[in-house]
C-alpha cells in the first residue's frame, strides 16, 4: 500500500440524490473484490490524504441546510490507518460541529482511532450516526477462526459509550459472509442494514468476485456462478423473508428521518 498527500478539489461530492459525501482521504486498503469503487482510476494500492480538506470544507458548508444530513466517508474510510498521523477526519468533525449539521459517518472501524474520536463525536450538537461496515473479508475470516471481528468489537464499544451506532452487512455472500454469526456477536440494539451481492455484467467487480471464489472458495463455485454470472438473488429474498418484521434488520436506503 502506498500513501501520498494531495489537495482537496472540493469540500464534498454530491450523489444524484443530493447526498453530500465528505472524503478526507481517497482509497482503501481492504481489497474487497465486490467494492463499488474498483472501477475508479487509482483506487487500488494507494491511500491519499487531502491535507487541506478542513479549510476547503470550511468554505463549502456555510450554505449547507442545517436540517440535512451530510456524510463523512464514501470513497474512503475516514478512520483509516492514516488518520492517526493526519487527523483530517477530526478536523472535519470540528468544522461540521461549527455549523451544527447532522452527520452520518461510514467506517469499517478496524482501527482503534475511531475509539479515540468517540468523545468528540458524542459531544457534537447535531445528531450523529456512526455506521460500521462489517462485510470485510479479513475480519469475517478472523471471526470464523475464533478470533475477533474488530469492526463488531469497536461497534459494540461505541454503542456502550453512548453513541448512535448502526451497522451494515453488504453484501451478504452465502457460505462466506453470513448474517447469523454477526448478529450473535453484535450489540442487540445496533440495527443492521443488509444487501445482496450485486455487480454489473462484464464489470471489474464481476471478474474479481469470480477470481476470489475460484481462489479461496472453490467449493462455492457453482453457487456463485448462479449468483454472480446469472444474477440470481433468490438467496437474498429468502433472508428477507426469514427476518420480515424484525426491526433490527433493515434494507437500504438509510432511514434518517424516523
Amino acid at each position: 500500500m502506498k500513501y501520498k498527500e494531495i489537495q482537496a478539489l472540493s469540500p464534498y461530492e454530491l450523489s444524484p440524490h443530493h447526498h453530500a459525501f465528505i472524503n478526507p482521504y481517497e482509497g482503501c486498503s481492504m481489497g474487497c473484490p465486490f467494492c463499488f469503487w474498483l472501477s475508479m482510476d487509482g483506487w487500488e494500492g494507494t491511500i491519499a490524504a487531502k491535507v487541506d480538506i478542513a479549510q476547503v470544507l470550511e468554505r463549502g458548508l456555510n450554505k449547507w441546510p442545517k436540517e440535512e444530513f451530510i456524510y463523512l466517508g464514501s470513497i474512503c474510510d475516514p478512520f483509516n490507518e492514516m488518520e492517526e498521523k493526519y487527523g483530517l477526519s477530526r478536523q472535519c468533525l470540528e468544522v461540521i460541529e461549527k455549523y451544527q449539521i447532522p452527520l452520518l459517518i461510514t467506517t469499517s472501524a478496524v482501527n482503534e482511532v475511531i475509539l479515540k474520536r468517540a468523545q468528540q463525536i458524542k459531544q457534537m450538537s447535531a445528531p450523529v450516526i456512526t455506521v460500521i461496515e462489517l462485510a470485510r473479508i479479513p475480519e469475517i475470516e478472523a471471526m470464523k477462526k475464533g478470533g475477533i471481528h474488530r469492526g463488531i468489537e469497536h461497534a459494540n464499544k461505541l454503542k456502550e459509550m453512548g453513541l448512535e451506532v448502526w451497522a451494515t452487512l453488504a453484501p451478504i455472500c452465502p457460505g462466506i459472509i453470513e448474517l447469523e454469526p454477526v448478529l450473535e456477536r453484535l450489540h442487540p440494539e445496533i440495527p443492521v442494514y443488509i444487501d445482496s451481492l450485486q455487480c454489473n455484467r462484464d464489470s471489474i467487480q464481476e471478474k474479481r468476485i469470480m477470481e476470489w471464489i475460484i481462489r479461496d472458495y472453490p467449493e462455492q463455485l457453482k453457487a456463485y456462478e448462479r449468483i454472480v454470472l446469472k444474477k440470481d438473488s433468490s438467496y437474498f429474498s429468502e433472508i428477507l423473508e426469514k427476518y420480515e418484521g424484525n426491526p433490527k434488520i433493515c434494507t437500504f436506503p438509510y432511514k434518517l428521518n424516523g
